[in-house]
């Protein structure tokens, strides 16, 4: 039996997977549909949509690179392989699929809506048209009338497949790490290098990177937001001359390229948790008010309180820690009798005239 049928609980009947319709199971039934016009349409129509193609009696599948016999067909194109790389191809081969309805530009790694009309708006704008014409130069591939061609492996590169062939490919990624080796430049002091060779670390994202995307990287919209946000939380500003950084936190003056050293550093980190451990006490020391009329002491819970001299403006304290110190003090006695108000004078040579508070004069020895 043909292997585009499928057996169904009636043995006399078959069903057509290319055209979802029964068919009588005989020979003859089976035959005549496959070869009518109907069917061929829809194996024609399928195998369009899943970019294949029958070669003599085999066939090609482009988005797999894969060839196959013609009864392995219906594998192939339910596989989940095959299916992942045809939905990749219904997006903008500039694009990547994120959460919900969003895409992600992987030339100019910046998210935006999966609507037509904003892929065409970012597509067709300048940034990134600019920074699509960057990546094709720093990996050697040029167009050639409407083809596009990789000089560093020295083939031709279907234009749906450039992203893929500078990020994925390994034999481009080899040869360009070889290009670099024969004309070595310093690595881009936002990177480092990896245990990987053909990963780059951004300092700044704290992102792994493609070696072959790093000036892309650098040059996207997100990497320059993060940079200055850095900057700004670190308090680092340039100078006049541009020549030079500010560091408003150490104090101290730090040449240009040197800024994330500086940051990174372990002066800069003690800087900042002296910065914060100052704040603290500034704000400990707003927050703790006390009345001038009162201040209660913890250990007795005992309640003090002093007057200001008006003719002098003296205040006058208490400190029963010290033994030896003779401070004047006020005393005001709550006493639910007659509510007199004492004092004394630790100075026993002076005789003091005491008022009560009735105004009258009362001379008492202790």
């Amino acid at each position: 039996m043909n292997h585009h049928y499928e057996n169904t609980a009636d043995e006399c009947i078959v069903i057509c997977n290319i055209c979802n319709v029964k068919v009588p199971n005989t020979i003859n039934n089976r035959d005549e549909h496959s070869y009518g016009v109907r069917h061929e349409t829809e194996y024609d129509n399928l195998l369009l949509i899943n970019k294949m193609k029958m070669i003599n009696d085999t066939l090609y599948c482009h988005v797999c690179n894969l060839t196959m016999y013609k009864t392995d067909d219906l594998d192939h194109i339910n596989d989940v392989n095959h299916r992942y790389e045809i939905e990749k191809l219904k997006i903008h081969p500039h694009m990547e699929k994120k959460n919900g309805n969003k895409l992600e530009c992987r030339v100019c790694e910046v998210v935006i809506s999966s609507k037509d009309h904003c892929v065409s708006e970012h597509v067709e704008g300048n940034n990134h048209t600019i920074n699509y014409s960057n990546l094709l130069k720093d990996n050697m591939i040029k167009n050639v009338g409407k083809r596009v061609f990789c000089e560093l492996c020295r083939r031709f590169v279907k234009a749906v497949k450039v992203i893929d062939h500078v990020l994925m490919d390994e034999d481009h990624i080899d040869r360009y790490i070889c290009s670099l080796k024969q004309n070595p430049e310093p690595l881009h002091y936002h990177m480092c290098y990896s245990s990987d060779p053909k990963i780059v670390i951004c300092k700044v994202c704290d992102k792994s990177i493609t070696c072959t995307m790093i000036n892309n990287h650098i040059s996207s919209m997100i990497h320059l937001q993060k940079f200055k946000t850095t900057l700004a939380f670190n308090k680092m500003r340039k100078t006049r001359n541009k020549k030079k950084y500010y560091c408003d936190i150490c104090h101290v003056y730090v040449p240009n390229k040197n800024e994330l050293e500086h940051i990174n550093g372990k002066n800069h980190a003690e800087s900042i948790k002296v910065m914060i451990m100052n704040r603290m006490v500034t704000d400990l020391s707003e927050n703790n008010i006390y009345s001038s009329d009162d201040e209660y002491d913890e250990e007795d819970g005992t309640e003090y309180s002093w007057d200001d001299d008006e003719e002098d403006g003296t205040e006058y304290t208490r400190d029963d820690d010290d033994e030896e110190d003779d401070t004047e003090y006020t005393r005001d006695d709550d006493d639910e009798e007659d509510d007199t108000e004492y004092s004394w004078d630790d100075d026993e040579e002076d005789d003091t005239e005491y008022r009560d508070d009735y105004g009258y004069n009362n001379n008492y020895n202790y």
